[in-house]
Formats: structure tokens, sequence, C-alpha cells
């Protein structure tokens, strides 16, 4: 299956039921995808046909939910699809860090090493399932 960074972390994390995913604008719904200016990422979702799944949804399908640690900005392909899998795995009571930026475009520049080294050391020390 073909499939961008933050959308690859944040599926397997779900299927292999791994403890955390921590990404940046990931690609989330198809219908986010297709705001995005250029129509790469809608031709891209297209030629995956029955293998993409929404992550908003398909994360649904899974009891023990991975911590997630998203980073996304006002573009907006990235801010409606994270916005739509944030408000889904709120509902989930997913454990969840969130940080919002103010890029104006599909762009990352503050998930440097120790954003991610700390991720992860939080991630190690709260509870598995929170719902539990």
């Amino acid at each position: 299956m073909a499939a961008w960074g933050g959308y690859a972390a944040i599926y397997f994390a779900f299927y292999i039921n791994a403890r955390a995913a921590i990404v940046a604008n990931p690609q989330i719904s198809y219908k986010a995808a297709r705001m995005h200016q250029f129509q790469n990422w809608e031709r891209s979702i297209r030629e995956m046909g029955s293998q993409w799944y929404d992550l908003d949804d398909f994360s649904k399908k899974y009891e023990i939910k991975p911590a997630i640690y998203i980073e996304y900005g006002n573009y907006m392909a990235d801010k409606k699809g994270c916005e739509s899998l944030v408000s889904s795995l709120i509902e989930e009571e997913c454990l969840l860090i969130i940080r919002k930026e103010k890029w104006e475009g599909h762009t990352v520049n503050s998930l440097f090493k120790s954003t991610i080294e700390n991720a992860v050391c939080y991630f190690e020390k709260e509870p598995r399932n929170l719902s539990v």
C-alpha cells in the first residue's frame, strides 16, 4: 500500500496495536485531500482504490487506540483532516497531544528531535488505555 508518512504512521499504529504515533500534517481523509491546492493527493488516493481508508473512520474499528501526537497548521486540507481525526478520537477517549500551529502552507517547522523525544517519554509513562 502506498501512503504518505503521517498517514502510514497512524494507520499502522492502529493496525499493529502500537503504543503511539507522532505525526505532522498527515493526510486523513479523501474529503480533506480534495482541498489540497494541487490534485496529486486526490489522484494518489484514487489510485490506491480499496486500500485507502479515511483514518477518522478507520480508527473506529479498533477498541484499543494508540496515543497520538499531531501537529498541523491552517492549510485547509491539513486543518480539516486533522480536526476530523481529533474529533473522532476525542469521542473514543484516545490520548492525544495536539499542537496547532499558524502555518499557512503544507509545511512543518517545529517537529524537532527534542519534541519527538519528549512525546515518546510522555507516552511511555501514561497508561495504555485511558478509558479502562
